[in-house]
């Protein structure tokens, strides 16, 4: 979103980025992209004396350095139990939803009740506004069914899809879902055409969907180590609301190659640093 404003001087219309407070979740960056953060995502950064922020960068290198230390192998101890019984059934009804089962339809799956804390993580950050309004839906006390339709929602309102046609051969789509995407390409034939304006026969036709993703909270798991992959902004904003454990799809990994079907590109460009470094980022950082 955007504002805009008059210049004092002329009748050019200036427009003004809005502004979000967001959350850094993964560690400390490098020197050079904390920088480039603060001149170019930072209100007012190109005011920061450089030289401060590079003793600042500097004072956290050294804290971080001390958490190596002090907190080696800390993501391996990550605990996860087993549902409980009241739980099972809508266990029940998530493993036969067709969204479950397209979405998780190669590995190994479990559903249980991660420990929120030392799940390792590698989304760099997360929306304060968003996090807000998750935790208001939440509300104070969720009962354990009321959390799990939190985490794992089968029955969720979509945000509008607006289409836009920007010329013969262009179209826009936009919602103000973080789910919105595009799915597979596929091939429909004639019989399954219900509407289509066309100036002769159609044989089939190359179809782009476009649409949400199941959103289901969910993560990988490999030696020990629990790394999250959907649902950041609600594992976040569960742990600020003081929940330590959350139902969770964990798929399961025992070789490299199976990082490519599981993982985001992050973690599958460089499954050492997340599964076998001794202190990789944590969500409790």
């Amino acid at each position: 979103m955007a504002g805009k404003i008059k210049h004092p001087k002329s009748d050019a219309t200036l427009f003004v980025p809005a502004t979000e407070a967001i959350i850094k979740l993964v560690g400390q960056p490098g020197l050079s992209d904390y920088l480039h953060f603060h001149k170019h995502r930072v209100v007012s950064g190109d005011d920061l004396n450089p030289r401060k922020l590079v003793d600042e960068w500097r004072r956290a290198n050294d804290h971080y350095h001390q958490l190596e230390t002090a907190e080696a192998g800390m993501a391996d101890e990550i605990t996860s139990t087993v549902l409980p019984k009241s739980l099972h059934a809508m266990k029940r009804a998530l493993t036969a939803d067709r969204f479950f089962k397209e979405t998780f339809d190669t590995l190994p799956v479990t559903i249980k009740m991660v420990e929120l804390r030392k799940l390792v993580i590698s989304q760099s950050s997360v929306g304060t506004a968003f996090s807000a309004s998750l935790l208001d839906a939440l509300g104070k006390r969720p009962t354990p069914e009321k959390l799990f339709r939190f985490c794992l929602p089968l029955d969720r309102p979509l945000a509008p899809m607006r289409v836009q046609r920007i010329n013969d051969e262009k179209y826009v789509f936009t919602s103000d879902s973080t789910d919105f995407r595009a799915h597979n390409v596929d091939v429909i034939l004639a019989d399954q055409i219900r509407k289509l304006n066309s100036f002769g026969p159609v044989g089939a036709a190359l179809v782009l969907p476009i649409g949400y993703g199941s959103n289901f909270l969910s993560a990988v798991q490999s030696e020990g180590r629990i790394v999250l992959q959907n649902g950041y902004h609600r594992a976040y904003a569960l742990m600020s609301h003081g929940i330590t454990h959350a139902p969770m799809i964990i798929q399961h990994v025992t070789r490299t190659d199976e990082l490519q079907l599981a993982a985001t590109s992050d973690v599958s460009d460089d499954p050492v640093f997340y599964f076998r470094s001794a202190r990789p980022p944590l969500l409790k950082d």
